[in-house]
């Protein structure tokens, strides 16, 4: 009985005790080499169970230091972190600060600049007024055929400027006494343009002659460029009433006009009179 009993015993030290025993080892040396904690673990779960907390040490005092000096490393570091941020936004705030600066400084720059500009044509048409003044008592004493004679002596603009600042009576008189009525008629033309222009600046008043000057020049071309900007209805209404009364000047016209405007007009007038359009664009050909 007694050798039966111990057989029994020795078959479970054998088959189950020893096996798990040894099994149980291998895991704990594989976790050390693996690097698990492993006696960090067993010690915090014994100190986290009741009764072997009694029979478990607690953590050593090195691994107490190693922990403290964890907290106070990452301490440190939080407190770099914070300190670091504190002096972005400091920076952020200065920065923000001289754009608010530069930004007011620049908006007196314009406002300063809007003064100059306002005193600057002030004296300008000051100085404009002065020098209408001081040609207009000069052209009073001139006979009106002398005065004539200066203007055909001068440039188109220079002769345009210095009428336009005398009066109407001494225009009309000087006008009158000029040899050549071909441009006497252009000043004219462009003393009546000026007289719409509020510009007292003297090299502005010069090109805005040049541009009325070339207008007259080629008025074919101003009028054909006036067609191309109107709708397609309202140029072929001239360009019908045009061939009814000068034909040639209506074909010259339509010459000049882009080809896609002129395709749009000839186009309207098709609708209205087929025969017109197609003696226009036979004429065109």
């Amino acid at each position: 009985m007694n050798e039966r009993h111990q057989g029994k015993l020795e078959n479970v030290l054998y088959l189950a005790i020893f096996p798990l025993t040894f099994t149980i080892i291998l895991l704990l040396v594989i976790f050390i080499i693996m690097g698990y904690p492993v006696g960090k673990t067993l010690l915090a779960w014994g100190n986290s169970v009741p009764v072997l907390e009694k029979l478990v040490p607690g953590p050593s005092i090195a691994e107490a230091a190693t922990d403290s000096g964890k907290s106070e490393s990452w301490k440190q570091k939080y407190q770099q972190k914070a300190a670091s941020v504190k002096k972005k936004n400091e920076e952020i705030a200065n920065l923000k600060e001289q754009l608010s600066s530069y930004q007011n400084n620049l908006e007196e720059m314009k406002q300063t600049n809007q003064q100059l500009e306002r005193q600057v044509d002030t004296n300008l048409t000051k100085a404009f007024q002065e020098q209408t003044e001081k040609v207009a008592s000069i052209y009073e004493k001139i006979p009106s055929s002398k005065a004539a004679a200066m203007l055909e002596s001068m440039t188109l603009e220079d002769a345009s400027l210095t009428l336009s600042m005398l009066d109407e009576e001494q225009q009309s008189r000087i006008l009158s006494s000029m040899k050549d009525s071909k441009e006497a008629a252009q000043l004219t033309m462009i003393i009546k343009e000026m007289a719409t222009l509020n510009e007292t600046n003297e090299a502005s008043l010069k090109a805005k002659i040049q541009e009325i000057a070339q207008i007259q020049n080629n008025p074919t071309q101003t009028l054909a460029e006036t067609l191309s900007r109107m709708s397609a209805v309202e140029a072929a209404v001239m360009i019908k009433s045009m061939m009814g009364t000068n034909s040639q000047v209506a074909i010259e016209l339509m010459k000049a006009i882009p080809t896609a405007n002129r395709a749009q007009i000839l186009s309207e007038i098709a609708k209205a009179d087929s025969k017109l359009a197609v003696q226009i664009t036979t004429s065109l050909n």
